[in-house]
């Protein structure tokens, strides 16, 4: 898994430096602590961000994926 260093306000997890990070699936983004910059959007080597307005409907899924990573920390 790539990691980019494109989050200012440290909200990607889990980091190269976070215990999990070599078996985790994908990275998560915590909603309360995003800001909406789109920095990962634009960073992102596999094109997996998305703001949430342009979200493709096939990934949706993700969203509650994503959700239960932060409710479960």
């Amino acid at each position: 898994m790539a990691y980019v260093i494109a989050d200012p306000v440290d909200c990607i997890h889990p980091t190269p430096d976070e215990a999990g990070y070599d078996e985790a699936e994908m990275l998560y983004i915590d909603p309360e602590e995003c800001i909406d910059c789109d920095a990962c959007v634009e960073a992102c080597p596999v094109d997996a961000c998305f703001a949430e307005d342009q979200l493709p409907s096939e990934w949706e899924k993700y969203t509650q994926v994503n959700a239960e990573y932060y409710s479960n920390r």
